[in-house]
Protein backbone atom coordinates (compact mmCIF):
# COMPACT_ATOMS: atom_id res chain seq x y z
CA UNK A 1 0.00 0.00 0.00
CA UNK A 2 1.35 3.55 -1.07
CA UNK A 3 2.45 5.92 1.77
CA UNK A 4 -0.31 8.66 0.20
CA UNK A 5 -3.02 6.23 0.62
CA UNK A 6 -1.83 5.40 4.26
CA UNK A 7 -2.01 9.11 5.16
CA UNK A 8 -5.16 9.44 3.65
CA UNK A 9 -6.42 6.35 5.64
CA UNK A 10 -4.97 7.79 8.80
CA UNK A 11 -6.72 10.78 8.82
CA UNK A 12 -10.36 9.35 7.49
CA UNK A 13 -9.81 6.99 10.51
CA UNK A 14 -9.07 9.93 13.05
CA UNK A 15 -11.79 12.07 11.70
CA UNK A 16 -14.04 9.13 12.30
CA UNK A 17 -12.61 8.49 15.44
CA UNK A 18 -13.28 11.74 16.48
CA UNK A 19 -16.37 12.23 15.33
CA UNK A 20 -17.56 9.05 17.27
CA UNK A 21 -15.96 9.91 20.39
CA UNK A 22 -18.05 13.20 20.21
CA UNK A 23 -21.18 11.08 20.28
CA UNK A 24 -19.98 9.25 23.20
CA UNK A 25 -19.28 11.96 25.03
CA UNK A 26 -22.96 13.39 24.12
CA UNK A 27 -24.76 10.43 25.02
CA UNK A 28 -23.06 10.63 27.92
CA UNK A 29 -23.53 13.94 29.33
CA UNK A 30 -27.31 13.39 28.08
CA UNK A 31 -30.01 13.78 30.64
CA UNK A 32 -30.83 10.40 32.09
CA UNK A 33 -34.23 11.83 33.77
CA UNK A 34 -35.89 12.47 30.23
CA UNK A 35 -36.48 8.43 29.68
CA UNK A 36 -35.76 7.76 25.98
CA UNK A 37 -33.97 9.75 23.87
CA UNK A 38 -33.24 9.14 20.34
CA UNK A 39 -29.36 8.30 19.33
CA UNK A 40 -28.14 9.85 15.82
CA UNK A 41 -24.61 9.53 14.60
CA UNK A 42 -23.65 11.28 10.97
CA UNK A 43 -26.82 12.47 10.77
CA UNK A 44 -28.47 8.27 10.65
CA UNK A 45 -30.63 7.89 13.53
CA UNK A 46 -29.78 4.17 15.07
CA UNK A 47 -32.66 4.14 17.49
CA UNK A 48 -35.02 6.32 18.24
CA UNK A 49 -36.33 5.36 21.78
CA UNK A 50 -33.21 3.98 24.35
CA UNK A 51 -34.05 3.89 27.93
CA UNK A 52 -31.73 5.80 30.51
CA UNK A 53 -31.02 1.84 31.84
CA UNK A 54 -29.46 1.08 28.40
CA UNK A 55 -27.59 4.28 27.41
CA UNK A 56 -24.86 3.55 29.16
CA UNK A 57 -24.22 0.30 26.91
CA UNK A 58 -24.39 2.89 23.63
CA UNK A 59 -21.93 5.26 25.13
CA UNK A 60 -19.63 2.23 25.71
CA UNK A 61 -20.21 1.16 21.96
CA UNK A 62 -19.07 4.67 20.94
CA UNK A 63 -16.07 4.66 22.99
CA UNK A 64 -14.76 1.55 21.83
CA UNK A 65 -15.53 2.50 18.41
CA UNK A 66 -13.49 5.67 19.19
CA UNK A 67 -11.03 3.82 20.45
CA UNK A 68 -10.60 1.00 17.78
CA UNK A 69 -10.04 3.82 14.78
CA UNK A 70 -7.86 5.73 16.86
CA UNK A 71 -5.66 2.15 17.15
CA UNK A 72 -5.94 2.02 13.15
CA UNK A 73 -4.80 5.62 12.19
CA UNK A 74 -1.87 5.52 14.34
CA UNK A 75 -0.54 2.21 13.71
CA UNK A 76 -1.42 3.61 9.40
CA UNK A 77 0.48 6.71 10.69
CA UNK A 78 3.55 4.44 12.22
CA UNK A 79 3.53 2.74 8.74
CA UNK A 80 3.91 5.55 6.93
CA UNK A 81 6.26 7.09 8.88
CA UNK A 82 8.53 4.18 8.54
CA UNK A 83 8.45 3.87 4.90
CA UNK A 84 9.15 7.68 4.94
CA UNK A 85 12.11 6.80 6.79
CA UNK A 86 13.39 3.74 5.27
CA UNK A 87 13.21 5.86 1.67
CA UNK A 88 15.57 8.91 2.80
Amino acid sequence: MGTIIRWLLAIFFTYFAIITLQTGLELFSASREDGAIAVRFLSFEINNQVDSENMASYTIAFFAGALVAMILALSLMRDAFSSLKGKS
